[in-house]
């Protein structure tokens, strides 16, 4: 039997979780278990025999063997621990310190408790590491204090939906107190409609998927609703497993009015407004956007802005557009470069565009605006054409007039009563057939009416000299 028992104690002594120390009165280290070899890195050869101070940091070296010499000398103390062994934390409010073979320390935990060997009382001290404890408790509070100090609301709970953390931040968000929410489900704070996408997000993240940052709303106590940005994250436990969700919500109504506001301002703008984000990739546009590149937003949005580039000059924009962005600033683009722009069908028009940018919270927005130049283009060439010697050079009147869709140079020699009269649609989709509004019969009948000779892009009008056409508004 008692071959037996010395077994058993040697394997409960080996098999202990914690390292083990047993010692003498004198102090000498009589036994020690694996968990001590490899906790202070000692080979058991090594410390048997040896003063149990080696165990302990040179700055309070000097303390520990008092400390043992009144462990051991109470006879009434030691014997309640070999009646009925109960382990006695040691330095109750003190920071206890181990010291190991290469002179590293360690925070310990110790607890003694007193040992009968038969020939004498031995006093065996289980010490633990509380490395590894002290961080997660360290990490826990300043988890703890950033969730308190929070702007956001930040909500915890379990896996049956049953909150169980609720910081400041929500308290402000929502108007409810820690004490009257924590127990509760958390669909008090889903509308009806919303619960089943909520739930469907939430088994999502039970079953270790990402789900990404989103928009919904939520209930506030006094019934009102709010619109919140929200992300939901995994609770896990020690060993990995999901034990619950986190949640992150802001208040977006102020941001919404913004962008409320901001899309407002888009839409009254004159020039096709197109946002880009830092990548490249067009976020926003206005109505005269879809009308002048012929795509519908949903078309544009998320698409690279090269998408509206002309395919000669799209490979270099990227580079173009990166430094932009670098160097953020109200400018017009490309100064003494004639730029152009590309519609859905592939056809492409002379374009002015100005370039600015605002901060958001996905980082710098680019807003270009552009504008179809093609008329005032068509407009300066005329222009030099019909200054041309016999057109409208010395001696002759000219004026220009833009109506219903139609474009008209008006010339005549001065003190000649003969009017010539240039006509061009404003636009493709204005029929050549259409009345000129501005060509009005004569004040004076003489039976004739002005006679127009055409070409492909043009009508000239001319009168006859007795009776000059009359021109609307000249």
């Amino acid at each position: 039997m008692g071959e037996f028992a010395d077994h058993l104690f040697v394997s409960l002594f080996e098999a202990a979780p914690d390292a083990v120390v047993c010692f003498a009165g004198d102090g000498r280290i009589a036994l020690v278990n694996a968990q001590a070899e490899r906790l202070f890195g000692y080979a058991r050869d090594e410390l048997a025999g040896h003063h149990v101070e080696m165990l302990v940091p040179d700055a309070v070296k000097a303390a520990p063997p008092a400390h043992r010499a009144r462990y051991v000398a109470d006879p009434a103390h030691r014997a309640r621990h070999v009646a009925a062994p109960r382990p006695t934390s040691v330095g109750a409010g003190i920071e206890l310190v181990g010291h190991r073979r290469d002179g590293s320390t360690f925070p310990a935990e110790v607890s003694l408790s007193a040992v009968d060997s038969g020939d004498e009382i031995l006093v065996m001290a289980v010490v633990r590491d509380e490395t590894e404890r002290r961080h997660a408790a360290e990490t826990m509070a300043r988890l703890a204090s950033i969730i308190q100090s929070s702007h956001a609301a930040v909500i915890s709970e379990t896996l049956g939906r049953v909150v169980t953390i609720w910081n400041p931040g929500a308290e402000r968000l929502y108007g409810y107190s820690s004490d009257e929410i924590i127990g509760r489900h958390i669909d008090v704070l889903i509308p009806a409609e919303l619960r089943v996408g909520e739930h469907e997000r939430r088994a999502a993240i039970t079953r270790g998927e990402r789900v990404e940052i989103y928009l919904t709303e939520r209930l506030r106590k006094d019934g009102t609703t709010v619109a919140v940005s929200v992300t939901l994250s995994p609770v896990t436990d020690s060993s990995g497993a999901i034990v619950g969700v986190s949640t992150g919500s802001w208040d977006v109504t102020g941001q919404q009015r913004a962008d409320a506001r901001l899309r407002r301002l888009l839409e009254a703008a004159p020039d096709a407004v197109v946002c880009v984000a830092g990548d490249g990739r067009i976020a926003l546009v206005n109505a005269q956007a879809e009308r002048l590149f012929g795509y519908r937003r949903e078309e544009l949005a998320g698409q690279p802005v090269e998408i509206l580039v002309p395919d000669a000059v799209r490979a270099a924009h990227p580079a173009h557009r990166a430094a932009y962005v670098a160097d953020p600033r109200l400018r017009p683009m490309g100064i003494g470069v004639e730029l152009a722009g590309r519609r859905r069908d592939g056809s492409t028009f002379p374009a002015e565009i100005s370039l600015s940018s605002i901060d958001a919270d996905e980082g710098v927005l680019v807003m270009a605006a552009v504008r179809n130049v093609t008329e005032r283009l068509e407009l300066q060439a005329e222009r030099e054409r019909l200054r041309k010697p016999g057109r409208a050079g010395p001696g002759w009147n000219a004026s220009f007039i833009s109506r219903s869709g139609w474009k008209a140079w008006v010339s005549w020699p001065a003190g000649s009563p003969t009017i010539s009269t240039t006509c061009w649609p404003s636009s493709p989709t204005t029929p050549r057939s259409s009345k000129r509004p501005w060509l009005r019969k004569p004040r004076r009948s003489s039976g004739k009416r002005c006679a127009p000779t055409s070409s492909r892009s043009s009508s000239t009008w001319r009168s006859t000299p007795a009776t000059p056409c009359q021109v609307a508004g000249s």
